[in-house]
């Protein structure tokens, strides 16, 4: 079912509002995002109620958020960034484009909300079979047996270090002429 609709102009009120008192602070980052934040107050998605209606049930719980997620996915391209965890995740941590979609801070939908969404108005076909991540099926071991050891000769390469001069200090990288470029002693 299709709940709460937010109209435009109660959406560019909201905008308007918060930037407004987050302006002298976040400066910076609502200039960076004016492109944004135009096209937006623009996008009028009021009409488009009655259009997304018949794909959602008529029981149930209600949708919400459907404008705001729409206005998010619109910024989500605005903003050059092609993965849904990832605009999640940075909707998260930035207000300011958490107003700028029409969330308040702090109450952004969750990834798989996005998705559910994109479903809805999928028009092609859904792939048949999609391929899973298998795992590397682990060796069992016998009654008794133990593992093997992950880094078998580690004890004679810390002693080639050692008798080669150099000594381990805490805090400190070892020595540049390592194998590994001096990030590992023992490369």
């Amino acid at each position: 079912m299709l709940g709460k609709w937010r109209p435009h102009l109660e959406y560019r009120q909201y905008v308007s509002r918060e930037l407004g008192i987050r302006w002298p602070i976040y400066l910076q980052s609502i200039v960076h995002h004016k492109d944004g934040i135009k096209k937006l107050w623009l996008l009028d998605l009021d009409e488009l109620r009655g259009e997304l209606g018949p794909c959602y049930a008529l029981t149930g719980r209600p949708a919400e958020n459907q404008p705001e997620l729409l206005r998010s996915l619109v910024m989500m391209v605005e903003c050059r960034e092609d993965s849904v965890d990832s605009w999640v995740e940075r909707l998260r941590n930035d207000d300011i484009l958490a107003i700028i979609c029409g969330f308040l801070p702090g109450e952004i939908p969750g990834v798989g909300t996005y998705y559910d969404f994109l479903d809805r108005f999928w028009l092609a076909s859904k792939p048949g079979k999609v391929k899973k991540f298998k795992r590397k099926p682990k060796k069992k071991l016998k009654a008794g047996e133990k593992l093997p050891p992950k880094h078998p000769e580690i004890v004679k390469m810390i002693v080639k270090y050692l008798l080669r001069g150099r000594k381990f200090e805490a805090g400190k990288d070892p020595a540049p002429d390592s194998k590994c470029g001096g990030s590992h002693p023992f490369g």
